[in-house]
């Protein structure tokens, strides 16, 4: 499926965000959020300002590493792993200009992410909605609905979004023989009000961000750049990158809370790629390797948690949803059927080149069960 950019039928977009319901100016999202915000919602900053302070916060203070390592420059030994990242900023004067203004122009930055990903980039994809409203919003039915209209201005080709829904992206790459092969991917939602909430890991500065990080067309890109021999040991780096990130989450929160963690296996082997003496406390040594858990289903675009001011306790929480069986084993590079749940993450589809902007996969709600990582 060819993603067309066509906006939905939105009616005016920006009254929506400005009315959002706001935490009062005494507020705090954490020291690390607050500084950010001493640029970010200012209207009058230069755009490189604006970017390099949310690139300074994301290498500092994304919970996924994935997200750090985008961040990053690339600069001195880490750059033969540099995952970069490509970034579709948008502001209040966008939003101003409607749905179709902004339609048009996350579909263009998709389409030059997409090319330069094709090409032998490994690239995370960005689309931040960088707002004053958005910013100072709190957890709400309005704040969600906001969302659900932002994130069908990106994949067009499934609007209107539905909450509580995994949405695949699809990353190209041009193989070393020529042809094209296309990686799954998911988008995922982050936002400032997370902060506190059962969705601490995705709290983020300065409004509204939809990410799309590829682990399997990056395994690949990490193999092309001479990081890694073959993509098996790529892909071990890979894995340790998903463990170290799982339970990362607490940072700015006053009791280092996180909104996932990892499931304990007393026989599990799962630590044979975080070595010990780099291995951090929250990733414990009887870790499974194949699953984990969380305060909500982390792999959907848009979690109804959105909606939710519950707060983030951790583990021990006993008050709200727990999705104890999210999967990990989908980070292999270990050959699977077509019909398998995990096809498309490593090893990818074959495809024609002019079919690179395509998006194959189908979306999916998300069903709280051991059964549905089988099936999906």
């Amino acid at each position: 499926r060819t993603p067309v950019a066509e906006a939905p039928d939105l009616g005016d977009l920006f009254p929506k965000v400005a009315a959002l319901p706001a935490v009062d100016g005494r507020w705090s999202f954490g020291a690390d959020i607050d500084a950010a915000h001493d640029v970010l919602p200012d209207a009058d900053a230069p755009r490189t300002e604006k970017e390099r302070a949310l690139l300074g916060w994301l290498c500092r203070y994304q919970p996924c590493l994935f997200g750090r390592l985008a961040a990053h420059d690339g600069a001195g030994s880490a750059a033969s792993k540099r995952l970069g990242c490509y970034i579709c900023w948008l502001d209040d004067t966008d939003l101003a200009n409607g749905p179709g203004h902004v339609a048009t122009v996350i579909a263009g930055a998709r389409r030059q992410w997409k090319q330069a990903a094709w090409q032998g980039c490994a690239l995370a994809f960005l689309v931040v909605f960088n707002s004053r409203s958005l910013a100072r919003a709190r957890p709400s039915d309005q704040l969600l609905a906001v969302a659900r209209e932002l994130a069908s201005l990106y994949l067009v080709e499934f609007a209107p979004l539905s909450v509580d829904t995994i949405y695949s992206e699809a990353i190209p790459l041009r193989m070393r023989n020529g042809s094209t092969r296309l990686f799954k991917s998911t988008v995922q939602t982050f936002y400032t009000a997370a902060h506190g909430t059962d969705s601490h890991d995705r709290r983020v500065p300065g409004g509204l961000v939809l990410s799309s990080v590829g682990p399997g067309h990056y395994a690949h890109c990490l193999v092309s750049a001479g990081a890694y021999p073959d993509l098996r040991q790529a892909a071990g780096f890979v894995r340790e990158l998903a463990y170290r990130s799982i339970g990362n989450g607490g940072i700015g929160h006053p009791r280092r809370a996180t909104s996932s963690w990892h499931n304990r296996v007393p026989t599990a082997a799962g630590c044979e790629h975080v070595p010990g003496r780099k291995r951090p406390g929250y990733v414990p040594a009887d870790m499974d390797p194949s699953s984990y858990s969380a305060t909500y289903q982390t792999d959907v675009t848009l979690p109804s948690s959105i909606a939710s001011r519950r707060p983030c306790t951790g583990e021990s929480a006993s008050d709200g949803e727990v999705w104890s069986a999210l999967g990990l084993d989908y980070l292999s590079d270990v050959l699977v059927p077509r019909n398998h749940v995990n096809h498309g993450w490593f090893s990818g589809i074959a495809v024609a080149e002019e079919d690179r902007f395509g998006n194959p996969w189908q979306p999916r709600p998300a069903v709280n069960s051991a059964e549905f990582r089988e099936h999906y």
